[in-house]
C-alpha cells in the first residue's frame, strides 16, 4: 500500500523535525 508508506514517511519525518526542533530549542537557550 502506497498510502501506508505515505503514513509512515510522514510519521517519521514529523518525529526527525520534531527532535531537531527540541534539540535547537534546548541548545539555543543555555
Amino acid at each position: 500500500m502506497i498510502l501506508k508508506a505515505m503514513t509512515v514517511s510522514a510519521c517519521f519525518w514529523g518525529a526527525l523535525y520534531l527532535t531537531v526542533a527540541v534539540v535547537y530549542s534546548s541548545s539555543s537557550t543555555t
